[in-house]
């Protein structure tokens, strides 16, 4: 049998051929490889997580794409403002926690409410966004339910602000006047 076997030397490639016979006992010693070396894994692991898609980021981007194909098509057209709308509810429990501690009037049973609109107001969005879609009766509603709720959670917040010391409560005070006015002239 005749097996070809390439040197390099000083920038000169010399090429040999190695003339022997196998017997039918004798078999060259060939290197294991599996799969996975083969596939260019350096380790189980590395070839699971790949497998897994367990990299972290990759993960972390796919779960939000399918958040967001979710939304898009069941809640509301605009993933963004559905995302808007949750970190404003996160804030909104956050800052009337911290207000609860910093008053020391906080109750740890009213945590639970953070579930309501958490899961009320997605849902609330996505029954009056999918009546729009059958029907250009309903086309307003989303619009509608989303500036409710926006204009519900930005007045919480204003007013959390307000407990913490962070604005002063005359200006809510005058900008609650003034969209009341506004609001009176208009009927």
């Amino acid at each position: 049998m005749l097996i070809g076997h390439i040197r390099i030397t000083n920038n000169t490639i010399a090429k040999t051929n190695i003339n022997f016979k196998l017997s039918n006992t004798e078999m060259p010693h060939k290197e294991h490889k599996t799969i996975r070396h083969m596939l260019g894994f350096h380790s189980l692991k590395d070839f699971g997580t790949t497998l897994i898609i367990l990299n972290q980021k990759t993960f972390i981007l796919a779960i939000i794409a399918s958040i967001t194909t979710f939304i898009t098509n069941y809640i509301y057209d605009d993933a963004s403002a559905v995302y808007f709308m949750m970190l404003l509810i996160l804030l909104d429990f956050i800052t009337g926690c911290w207000s609860g501690i910093k008053n020391k009037n906080f109750k740890s049973e009213k945590l639970q409410r953070i579930v309501v609109p958490l899961v009320l107001y997605p849902l609330i969005l996505a029954i009056c966004w999918n009546m729009a879609k059958y029907s250009t009766i309903y086309s307003i509603l989303p619009s509608i339910a989303y500036a409710l709720f926006i204009g519900t959670l930005s007045t919480s917040l204003f007013e959390n602000f307000v407990k913490l010391g962070l604005i002063e409560a005359e200006l809510m005070y005058k900008i609650k006047d003034k969209i009341t006015d506004l609001l009176k002239k208009k009927k």
